[in-house]
């Protein structure tokens, strides 16, 4: 094993278009192999990601990188973390925004380096916690540490500034979905210092649901009318849940940057993803998908989104119809979103 773990070089990999989930087109890994194995990820191998393209050397400075995609940035093993800490520094010393996904709690040796990129607004850090039962965590997380053990680094990075929140990951059926322990773990991540908690439902792996302690996740996942009921309660049980604790359900966007002509289309496109993954939420995909398409349009813009604007010409960028056009009036010349406000969505 520690020969299959040991690192060749960091992957360099690209999106066609940004993941509006992290913020990123562009992703590096170390391990060809996540070294937490952890038994329900279905993302546990490079090949088992679709639309990377592997690229040569880095994209220019100010792209938005994301680490820990397909393997975690920092192994079990601490002898293994320099390229943990080699990766970040070269990062940073080319302007570069990171949005890193761990469940490590080593992530705390390189605070230095954190507060750097914080300064800027240029990082966003995200724990993977599925429960607070560390029973659960100990069957399906590998070598991962504690539940309590990454909510306490959590803790830490938020008293050093460092914008952070926790991703509920997937949320398993009859494992880790009971609403008491869901809102528990919510509340006690706001009080850790979590600034934004994302979550999202399941696609198994058979490996998983072959293991003796999952024949209940098993039994569901068999009557698919009946696991679709139960991720539509929990979808709207979460919404009202952060809602209610006024978190956020989406990562924030890094800093958009000097106020140059892309400056608006990058908050714009911001706010459009947000609305999208939220209608995704209440199951109207068509409404999701005009909004998602928008953003892309926006967010690709070479030209200055204010200009169009102001020149009335928002109509001819594609995929733009009334309802969104003056969404966008709306952001670029009021600074705000009534859509978002009316939603009630969180930013």
């Amino acid at each position: 094993m520690q020969n299959r773990m040991q690192i060749v070089s960091p992957f360099v990999m690209s999106l066609n278009r940004i993941d509006h989930w992290y913020w990123c087109r562009y992703f590096i890994d170390v391990y060809p192999e996540c070294p937490y194995r952890c038994s329900y990820c279905n993302t546990i191998r490079m090949g088992s990601v679709r639309g990377l393209n592997y690229i040569r050397g880095l994209p220019k400075g100010g792209s938005t990188i994301g680490l820990g995609l397909v393997s975690d940035l920092y192994h079990p093993e601490p002898k293994h973390n320099r390229a943990a800490r080699s990766v970040l520094e070269i990062l940073l010393g080319r302007n570069h925004q990171v949005s890193i996904q761990t469940k490590s709690t080593t992530i705390e040796r390189d605070l230095d380096l954190l507060r750097q990129f914080a300064a800027t607004g240029s990082l966003r850090v995200t724990f993977s916690v599925l429960t607070l039962d560390p029973r659960i965590a100990a069957n399906i997380e590998g070598q991962a540490p504690a539940p309590e053990q990454r909510l306490n680094t959590l803790s830490i990075l938020s008293e050093a500034g460092i914008p952070a929140g926790i991703a509920i990951t997937p949320i398993v059926p009859s494992l880790t979905d009971n609403r008491q322990e869901l809102a528990r773990l919510v509340r006690e991540a706001k009080r850790r210092g979590a600034r934004w908690v994302l979550f999202s439902g399941y696609t198994p792996v058979s490996s998983f649901l072959q293991e003796p302690p999952m024949h209940r996740v098993r039994a569901l996942y068999d009557n698919q009318k009946r696991l679709d009921n139960r991720y539509r309660e929990i979808k709207r049980f979460m919404i009202d849940l952060l809602r209610e604790e006024e978190i956020p359900l989406r990562i924030p966007r890094p800093n958009p940057g000097p106020p140059d002509q892309r400056y608006h289309a990058r908050i714009v496109s911001e706010q459009l993803f947000n609305i999208a993954y939220y209608h995704e939420l209440l199951e109207s995909p068509i409404e999701s998908a005009r909004f998602r398409r928008a953003a892309h349009q926006i967010n690709d813009l070479d030209s200055s989104i204010k200009s169009i604007v102001f020149r009335k010409k928002l109509g001819y960028i594609k995929g733009i119809n009334p309802e969104i056009e003056k969404v966008i009036e709306d952001i670029v010349m009021n600074g705000s979103c009534t859509l978002c406000e009316n939603l009630k969505i969180k930013l």
